[in-house]
């Protein structure tokens, strides 16, 4: 027995189908076009919210655990990533200057910490701006 507003699929399982009428003098149709228009703005305004400011932010591992600090605001992500492998090619240079033969992991830096008793572990890491490492 066949149910009004069902149809059997060529899978075996039934399918609802709609059919929606619209009206002869376009009124429909201008609802829809002004329904899409509005949410491709509203679409488009949060692409490029979520694409605000990037924080780049250094952290480390210590005793208390980490500790993160803001090191500067940048205008997007890229440019927030260039300036974290800046930082980690100038960290990894520092310590090999001061002999702890560092190792860069991505923009992580690893070394021995100065008196060359324990690990000193450095992260640069980009975050949108409303993020903060410290907060979980």
């Amino acid at each position: 027995m066949k149910q009004k507003g069902w149809t059997d699929a060529e899978d075996g399982w039934k399918r609802r189908i709609s059919v929606k009428r619209v009206s002869k003098d376009g009124k429909g149709m201008k609802r829809w076009a002004s329904l899409i228009v509005t949410l491709s703005l509203l679409t488009s305004v949060a692409s490029s919210a979520a694409e605000g400011e990037w924080a780049l932010w250094s952290g480390s591992e210590t005793i208390v655990g980490p500790m993160w600090e803001r090191v500067k605001t940048l205008p997007t992500r890229s440019d927030c990533e260039a300036a974290s492998d800046h930082l980690a090619t100038v960290w990894v240079s520092r310590m090999e200057s001061e002999g702890r033969n560092p190792t860069r992991v991505g923009t992580d830096v690893i070394a021995l910490t100065a008196n060359g008793d324990s690990i000193l572990t450095v992260h640069f890491v980009c975050l949108p701006d409303a993020k903060d490492p410290r907060v979980r």
